[in-house]
């Protein structure tokens, strides 16, 4: 019996594409924003405080998140880039944000807040807040998800998603085709390549006019799909390893060939297939193209750390509701961080590295939960009753 090695992931971020462009991203995003709101809303009323510090703490809080969120980005996952491109700094609809970044502005953001509006200890707005900033997280790694971004580690196992609308796109957009003109069909077929057995689909293309004579065909295989083939190979990727390498031993590392090779081989650690010598089976039938590749199945480490988060949320929400533990000044702000970077340090184990060195124990990511898991266990095991509520 054939049991399928992956998941396909066939799901286009965008809901509504016309006029303006609904993204699933978008939508949870919004989701997560309105049912937080609510949330601490109903904590403030539990709490008798003013309602109108709700209004002034949302704009803390978004400010703090987009700022820190974006510049922790800047600074530890690409400043190289950022530091010769000061003007896209400030550009953060062209994507780029870090948790760790937002976790810390959220921390200075409250103590603002508190400063300035409630009067009271910085912990007293954190504790609530932390609830809802779970819940959020959560929902945006579904959308991440959904935007088939931050992928996992390569894998074998059944529950490895393939992404294969960004696939289709990312082919598409080589050949200059429509996206409904590329599609993926699985052979039942897999090979063991340096350790993971990777499943062999037929990748077919829709090309106008490839079919009008053989001269025609043998023209557009040499242009088109030889090179295509040659650049997602093994044996190509190989061979920059070797030259990346060799400049590193030559201390020539500097040089632009080198950044270039490095910024090609860090986009195919993300990327979804390969090719091989099998590929370069081409058939030709009427006018569709069919090519052997390997596709990539990847751990979901985005689902992985969406249960996280909401599992945090709704220890955090019994917490609050039933043991009464925002009475204890920075308990659950204490808890948020202990949970939700614990998490995070251990799924990032199974992410591709944004950062770093591939043969590092660790990555940026795992560096930058450390100092948070301690500051949390630090206000979980310190936090105190409060005299009053």
């Amino acid at each position: 019996m054939f049991i399928k090695l992956y998941i396909s992931w066939n799901v286009d971020p965008a809901l509504y594409e016309g006029i303006i462009s609904l993204r699933y991203y978008s939508i949870f995003f919004a989701i997560s924003f309105l049912l937080g709101f609510y949330i601490v809303k109903k904590m403030y009323i539990n709490e008798s405080a003013p309602i109108e510090w709700m209004d002034k703490k949302l704009v803390y809080a978004v400010l703090g998140t987009i700022i820190g969120a974006r510049l922790g980005h800047v600074f530890f996952y690409e400043w190289d880039y950022y530091a010769e491109n000061l003007m896209e700094i400030p550009m953060v609809w062209k994507g780029g944000l870090a948790s760790h970044g937002a976790a810390v502005a959220l921390i200075f953001s409250m103590w603002m807040y508190s400063k300035k509006v409630t009067k009271k200890n910085t912990l007293w707005a954190l504790d609530k807040l932390v609830i809802a900033v779970a819940l959020a997280g959560g929902f945006i790694r579904m959308g991440n998800l959904m935007n088939s971004e931050i992928v996992g580690l390569r894998t074998d196992q059944p529950v490895g998603l393939f992404f294969e609308d960004a696939s289709s796109k990312q082919v598409a957009s080589v050949f200059r085709i429509e996206q409904e003109s590329v599609n993926f069909f699985d052979t039942g077929v897999d090979t063991l390549i340096e350790g993971i057995r990777y499943p062999i689909n037929n990748l077919s293309l829709t090309i106008p006019g490839i079919a009008l004579d053989s001269v025609s065909q043998h023209n557009y295989i040499q242009s088109q799909l030889v090179p295509f083939i040659d650049y997602y190979s093994l044996a190509y990727r190989d061979a920059l390893k070797q030259e990346l390498n060799n400049a590193i031993t030559l201390e020539r590392q500097e040089s632009e060939r080198v950044e270039k090779i490095s910024s090609f081989l860090n986009g195919l650690n993300e990327n979804h297939f390969f090719t091989t010598s099998k590929s370069y089976d081409v058939n030709v039938l009427e006018n569709q193209v069919v090519i052997p590749i390997y596709i990539i199945p990847r751990t979901p480490t985005q689902l992985y750390e969406a249960i996280a988060y909401w599992f945090t949320f709704l220890f955090l929400f019994w917490a609050y509701w039933k043991r009464n533990w925002y009475a204890f000044q920075g308990r659950l702000f204490g808890i948020f961080l202990s949970f939700m970077f614990t998490a995070r340090f251990v799924i990032e184990f199974f992410k591709e590295h944004q950062t770093l060195a591939d043969d590092s124990a660790v990555n940026m990511g795992q560096y930058l939960s450390i100092p948070l898991i301690i500051l949390g266990l630090y206000y979980w095991v310190n936090s105190k009753k409060s005299v009053t509520n």
